[in-house]
């Protein structure tokens, strides 16, 4: 490996460490899912979204940086910009005017600082005790998958199905949500900045020196071993070492599956959406209950198994139709 390489695979491994590491400046003494922890570490990894694209610019070439400085240009452009360096489109009013650009740059910035205020100005102490009083709170901790195990165990009547649908169509169930910051973390900030990091501003840095296909596979390592710091929370639980070890290897095994998956998404439509959509929606439904299905009656085992393999077929099928770069308007990057 070149010298240079080994300066973006540097460049990748500093950039994990300060987005691990920003989770535990506050030295907070609460779990991580006390309300109070989430908030904090909302505010360390929006500052971390700040920082991230910076890297772009001190590791990148001059080409990657031409890309950034068009990206901030074209933020107001009427017209629609080529794809660029991060997958972000953007559409304005296009001025070209430096301090126009400074200006609205530093507008910009100071929103991302505001933005994570939000969370603790509006947030609810009390919001444990509100849910357990509110009718559909069950619902908030509910994914498809348990839906449809029990919709499959419970039958096919019209009642199943309406209270199958209820927990998305009725309003309390979304005003209990949005108001849980779990669900926020797990929705919204960390699918957000998770990708942004490790996806939008880690693969142009590893795309300078390696081919897309290399970089599938090496980025994504770094996203699952950024994860392997929940170890630490596991151990503050009081869960035996042993235990630890193994959910913590079973972890980055997966996540970096995950990785794989999310980095071809970005190489093949050059956008940041898909990434952020795909990751808030495994984050909601979690790894399949195979051990759940499997002791499911016969008949409904028989149609959970057929359901898993037809999606997996699907998925197979479809995958590059429906990431065609074409289709995106990428021509940045090939795979």
């Amino acid at each position: 490996m070149s010298s240079i390489c080994l300066n973006e695979i540097f460049a990748c491994f500093l950039l994990s460490v300060l987005y691990v590491g920003s989770l535990y400046v506050w030295n907070a003494t609460q779990g991580r899912d006390h309300p109070t922890t989430i908030k904090k570490r909302c505010i360390s990894v929006f500052f971390m979204t700040i920082v991230s694209p910076f890297f772009i610019i001190w590791f990148g070439n001059k080409n990657i940086e031409e890309k950034v400085k068009y990206l901030i240009l074209c933020m107001y452009c009427q017209k629609k910009c080529s794809p660029h360096t991060i997958g972000v489109y953007q559409l304005g009013s296009c001025t070209d005017h430096p301090t126009t650009i400074k200006k609205r740059c530093i507008s910009v910035f100071f929103m991302t600082i505001v933005s994570p205020f939000f969370i603790i100005w509006f947030g609810n102490k009390n919001i444990e005790e509100k849910i357990l009083h509110l009718r559909l709170t069950v619902a908030v901790n509910l994914n498809w998958k348990g839906d449809l195990l029990w919709y499959f165990q419970h039958g096919k009547d019209k009642k199943t199905l309406q209270t199958f649908n209820i927990h998305f169509t009725e309003p309390l169930y979304w005003y209990n949500t949005v108001q849980n910051p779990i669900w926020w973390r797990n929705q919204v900030v960390a699918p957000f900045s998770e990708e942004f990091t490790f996806r939008a501003c880690m693969l142009p840095i590893l795309l300078q020196c390696v081919s897309p296909g290399k970089a599938v596979f090496i980025a994504p390592l770094f996203f699952g071993v950024a994860h392997l710091h929940h170890a630490v929370d596991r151990l503050r639980l009081g869960i035996d070492l042993p235990s630890v070890i193994l959910l913590s290897c079973f972890q980055f095994l997966y996540t970096s599956v995950f990785g794989f998956y999310s980095a071809f998404l970005f190489i093949r439509t050059g956008h940041f959406l898909p990434l952020f959509a795909v990751h808030a929606f495994c984050n909601h439904m979690g790894l399949p209950e195979m051990k759940e299905m499997l002791n499911k009656p016969t008949p409904v085992r028989n149609k959970l198994m057929a359901f898993h393999v037809l999606g997996l077929v699907a998925w197979y099928f479809l995958l590059y139709p429906l990431t065609e770069p074409s289709l995106y308007s990428n021509t940045l990057y090939v795979l």
